[in-house]
């Protein structure tokens, strides 16, 4: 695999991959469990001590690469994006904010969702909304508390909006708005974590 040019990290990953596909075959007794047992002993390539090339660190996105595409999404995403940046928030859990996980009794708001990643280890997950978050999320607070805050819905409305007060056709010839069912996608009440 080194000599495929492939990283340690990649390399690593398959070894472990493989190693847990032995422990299925020991527990479906389809291998000997001393075989398992050989591969635990084989340790992963270390950092620096292998001929394994090295992958550079994935580093955040510029600024200024977010800010030039914020203008070019729809609005709802554009606030789920900013929202994100302003406190450090998981995709999924900017995706599943709802106003009954946001306690907004002090000057910074703390929003606890519902489900995080590491919740199964007993961690709690706080995440604080500081005044620019707040200004971003407070307009989507304005809803039933436990519908979601960004809903593709209420984007797909608003673009179908903006589309047609750009409509060029007079309102006498061609569909009407809503009159073309058959196009019309549904639309979830949550995005999907990507």
């Amino acid at each position: 695999m080194i000599h495929d040019g492939n990283s340690r990290r990649y390399i690593n990953d398959i070894s472990d991959r493989i190693k847990r596909i032995f422990r299925w075959g020991v527990c479906e007794e389809l291998v000997p469990s001393d075989v398992y047992h050989g591969l635990q002993a084989v340790p992963g390539l270390r950092k620096g001590r292998s001929k394994a090339r090295e992958t550079e660190p994935i580093v955040p996105v510029a600024d200024a690469a977010v800010n030039l595409t914020l203008d070019h999404m729809p609005a709802v995403v554009a606030d789920m994006i900013r929202f994100q940046r302003f406190t450090g928030g998981r995709p999924g859990e900017v995706c599943s904010i709802r106003p009954v996980d946001v306690d907004t009794s002090s000057d910074v708001w703390i929003y606890r969702p519902e489900s995080h990643k590491t919740q199964h280890h007993g961690r709690e997950r706080a995440i604080a909304i500081g005044p620019k978050a707040q200004d971003v999320l407070r307009p989507y607070l304005l809803r039933p508390a436990a519908c979601f805050c960004f809903s593709p819905a209420e984007s797909e409305k608003k673009r179908r909006a903006a589309r047609h007060e750009d409509r060029k056709t007079p309102i006498a010839y061609g569909n009407r708005p809503g009159s073309n069912c058959k196009l019309k996608p549904k639309v979830s009440a949550q995005y999907n974590r990507p």
